[in-house]
Formats: C-alpha cells, sequence, structure tokens
C-alpha cells in the first residue's frame, strides 16, 4: 500500500511534509525554483526505507529572496532536525543542495542529484538546444500561444513546463495525487533564479 500524504507543517517560514515512519533522515528539495510538491513523488518514493523531509521553499515577500537566504534556510532545518541528512534535490532543487552542501561542507551529509539545473551560459543553451529539438515544431507553437495569451508570468512557467516537462523525464512515474501544494509563484521563481544566475557570473 502507498505512504499517505501527510499533513502540512510549518517550521519558521518554511511549510513541509514528514513520510515515512522510520530510517535515515533525508531532506528531499523541490524544483522550480517556487515548484512547491513537485518533489513529492521523490519524498513518497523514499518513505519505505528512510524519513524524508519536503520543505516548500520560502515564497516572495518584501525581504530579498536570494539562493543565500534559501542556503539558510536550509542549513537552519538541517539543524533543527541533528546529525548531517542527506539532501536530494531535483532540478533547481539540486543546485540548491549543492550550494548548500558548498557554503557549508563540514556539516552537509550525502547529496544526490536528480536532473540538475544549469550553472554556466554554454550548459544553458546546450539545454535549450535540446529541449528545442525535442518538443518539435507542435511544441514551439504550444508555447508561442502560451507566450501570447497568458499575462501572469506564474502561470505562464506553469503552462511552458507542462509542454516542456514532458522531455524532460526518461522514465516518469505515473501521476498520482499527492496532496494540496501552493499556487506557483512567480515572483519567487524570478528572484531566486535571477539571483542564481548573478552569483553563477560572480556577482553575488
Amino acid at each position: 500500500m502507498p505512504n499517505p500524504v501527510p499533513p502540512v507543517e510549518h517550521i519558521g517560514p518554511l511549510r513541509l511534509r514528514r513520510w515515512g515512519a522510520g530510517g535515515p533522515m533525508v531532506i528531499v528539495l523541490h524544483g522550480g525554483p517556487a515548484a512547491s510538491g513537485s518533489a513529492a513523488p521523490i519524498a513518497r518514493g523514499l518513505a519505505d526505507g528512510f524519513r524524508a523531509i519536503e520543505p516548500w521553499q520560502r515564497g516572495s515577500s518584501d525581504e530579498p529572496l536570494t539562493v543565500a537566504r534559501h542556503v539558510a534556510d536550509l542549513h537552519d532545518l538541517a539543524a533543527s532536525l541533528g546529525g548531517r541528512p542527506a539532501v536530494v534535490g531535483e532540478s533547481w532543487g539540486a543546485m540548491l543542495a549543492l550550494a548548500y552542501a558548498a557554503a557549508h561542507p563540514e556539516e552537509a551529509g550525502p547529496v544526490v542529484l536528480v536532473g540538475c539545473g544549469t550553472f554556466d551560459t554554454a550548459a544553458r543553451e546546450r539545454f535549450s538546444a535540446l529541449v528545442d529539438e525535442r518538443i518539435g515544431h507542435e511544441g514551439r507553437a504550444q508555447l508561442a500561444r502560451i507566450d501570447a495569451e497568458m499575462h501572469d508570468p506564474g502561470e505562464r512557467l506553469q503552462r511552458r513546463y507542462e509542454v516542456i516537462g514532458k522531455v524532460y523525464d526518461f522514465d516518469p512515474l505515473p501521476e498520482e495525487d499527492l496532496g494540496p501544494s501552493e499556487p506557483f509563484d512567480g515572483r519567487a521563481h524570478g528572484k531566486t533564479w535571477d539571483d542564481m544566475l548573478r552569483c553563477q557570473a560572480g556577482r553575488c
């Protein structure tokens, strides 16, 4: 029987879910940025042998939202759990896991990267070219319609991912209801990703 969907808890500025009842501790980081809930399938899959903590990263507010802020939130969460929990990140979450391990090498536990995002211009250009090739003419036409018709940045990003996301996964799991997630925070996505690009350019 699949592990039941746990309730959402509030821990400081974060929300999180706790999957599994026993085994080593592992923190599972969602993508996006701001795609809360996207790591739930990984967390649920780990729950048979691990205590999987699935935090939803901080959203937008009047406070600047930077990579350093997300790293500090992750560090505080890891410290509150005790020990050196493993960190599994998918997409943007994998980038955050690497940033955390680089900032706290003595305190970080094992790090697992799933579909890690890009860290330089050449890699991003190659990634974009591969996506463009794989979605084909029909996919490119869909993206053009979305860009023309969707005016809300968060909703537009979500709709674009519905088209592009199909070529990300080699062997996707069947879709299932894994409980609620927060509405996509387009402002948090933009601020966080812009800061990651600044950091990659040496302007943190």
